[in-house]
């Protein structure tokens, strides 16, 4: 178990506020640097030859979804810039505390989401690595992983009163990037002038680009022979969306977890089918506070409400692993248990005409996420790719 050291420890975070440019300044968490413990939220870890004994931490709160989807092109995004003693660092890995009544509803939806970005800035080696991540209150007072929160039978589908399946804080894995050497030279040059700590490779300021709908898998249908299948999408269901970074080439880095605001069921059909929603994305420029840009990032903002899917030509061979199978009565089968493993794929959101490079899309089951197979006499066999089926990622049919 890790024992975390605080910032005193060698580890700085920049924390001044910076104008933004033709948009709102960048607020300043209430109650920063005292007040009640900060709940663990984050754990990340950098590669295991890499000291962050003199990293530099910026840690944002990003708005709430409902004011993030209102920003417009051009506009900086209000975000919220944590205290520094919030992060503490052992090695190669850190963590991050938050304090909900630090957020509020400004940035803790009423989904109860809450989404944070991190940037570790390494001076030693002129290298950066940005990642972000999606958080659920939990009893208002915790913080758990959005793929592991179960649905209880006081909540139902809501979200504030559901329980974690385990303390199980968000884990993400960073990789430290050079910063270009014409970006350096410039952020250098306006830093000049500064006083001790104010750092010119930091991001203080992200404004809206543009924005792109693309489509994202979030669930796939087996059925086989005459029998059917179908899925069902529900109201304030949450799936995490995959978010990139660019400092001189797109990567994949961090994600997003987004609840959607309409329902939706796909008729139940023979075909073998994948299930889509259409996620609206949003470009970012990154910039220090002078206005000089260090990064651009793609992550979601929105699902539209726009479905599809699209047949599917392969059947899996899950059903070659006896102990990840079982034959059932004849009726109707539905996974809806959130205990299990959550459906991912790791080029679920179609982007990479975009930036080359598709993105991830992970979604738990619940009573308002399912899947749905009917059973005959003949095609009674479920099989999962990593469980049994009422526990499983991904869930095919095959015949006895």
């Amino acid at each position: 178990m890790k024992h975390w050291k605080g910032i005193a420890g060698g580890v700085a975070c920049t924390l001044t506020v910076p104008l933004a440019l033709g948009g709102a300044p960048v607020a300043h968490a209430a109650g920063a640097g005292g007040g009640a413990e900060a709940p663990l939220a984050l754990v990340g870890e950098l590669p295991g030859d890499v000291s962050l004994n003199n990293a530099r931490f910026t840690v944002r709160a990003q708005p709430a979804s409902e004011i993030d989807e209102a920003v417009n092109v051009g506009e900086v995004v209000p975000s919220l810039e944590l205290p520094a003693e919030l992060v503490k660092v052992e090695g190669n890995e850190f963590s991050l505390g938050v304090r909900p009544a630090d957020l509020g509803d400004r940035f803790i939806g009423s989904d109860g989401l809450a989404t944070v970005s991190v940037e570790v800035y390494l001076p030693d080696t002129n290298s950066i690595s940005v990642t972000m991540a999606s958080l659920r209150l939990v009893d208002g007072k915790s913080w758990s992983d959005p793929n592991h929160v179960v649905e209880t039978a006081k909540s139902g589908a809501g979200v504030r009163a559901a329980a974690p399946v385990a303390s199980k804080p968000v884990r993400v894995k960073m990789k430290p990037h050079p910063l270009p050497s014409a970006v350096t030279k410039k952020a250098t040059r306006s830093a000049a002038a500064r006083s001790a700590g104010d750092v010119g490779t930091q991001s203080a300021i992200e404004r809206l680009l543009k924005t792109s709908n693309r489509t994202a898998v979030i669930g796939a249908t087996y059925p086989i022979g005459d029998q059917k299948a179908s899925m069902f999408h529900g109201s304030n269901r949450a799936i995490t969306y995959g978010a990139a970074v660019n400092y001189s080439s797109w990567t994949a880095s961090g994600s997003k977890s987004i609840s959607n605001g309409y329902e939706f069921t796909w008729a139940s059909k023979k075909s073998m089918r994948s299930h889509r929603t259409q996620v609206r994305y949003g470009l970012y420029s990154h910039m220090n506070k002078d206005g000089i840009e260090l990064y651009r990032t793609w992550r979601p903002i929105v699902e539209t409400g726009v479905t599809g899917e699209a047949t599917l030509s392969s059947r899996p061979t899950w059903n070659k692993k006896a102990a990840h199978c079982g034959t059932l009565p004849t009726g109707s089968w539905s996974r809806t248990s959130s205990s299990g493993k959550s459906y991912s794929l790791a080029g679920g959101v179609k982007i990479k005409k975009v930036i080359g490079i598709d993105l991830s899309t992970n979604r738990n089951y619940a009573s308002n996420s399912k899947l749905t197979y009917n059973l005959s006499s003949s095609t009674r066999k479920l099989c999962g790719n990593n469980e049994k089926p009422g526990l499983a990622g991904k869930i095919a049919q095959y015949r006895n």
